[in-house]
C-alpha cells in the first residue's frame, strides 16, 4: 500500500497531517485511515482528511461526500484485521478542543 501524500495544505506539527507518524491501513482520494494511537477499543481507527482542516465544517463538498464510502471501507478493513465483526460500532466526530 502506498503512503498517502501530504498535500501543500499540510500544517507543520499537526499529528494528522503527517501520515508517517501513523499506522495507515487504507486511503481514498481525500482521506486516509489510521490506527488510533491510543485506542479506546480493539480496532479503533480514525478517518483523517489529507487536506488540513481545523473543523469538519471546513470540508469541501467532495471531501464530505466521500467520507461515507471511506467509513464503509474502514469497517471492512477493521473486520479483516480482527478476523470477526465487532458487536457494535461507535462512530463520532470530535469538533473543537472542548470536544477532545
Amino acid at each position: 500500500m502506498r503512503e498517502p501524500a501530504v498535500t501543500e495544505h499540510a500544517a507543520p506539527g499537526c499529528l494528522f497531517c503527517d501520515p508517517a507518524a501513523s499506522v495507515v491501513i487504507g486511503e481514498s482520494a481525500s482521506w486516509y485511515i489510521r490506527l488510533d494511537s491510543f485506542p479506546a477499543a480493539q480496532g479503533h481507527v480514525q478517518l483523517v482528511t489529507k487536506r488540513h482542516v481545523v473543523s469538519v465544517f471546513d470540508l469541501y463538498g467532495d471531501e464530505a461526500a466521500e467520507v461515507h464510502g471511506v467509513r464503509l471501507y474502514a469497517r471492512n478493513l477493521v473486520v479483516a484485521r480482527l478476523g470477526h465483526t465487532p458487536d457494535g460500532w461507535t462512530i463520532g466526530t470530535n469538533e473543537g478542543s472542548a470536544a477532545g
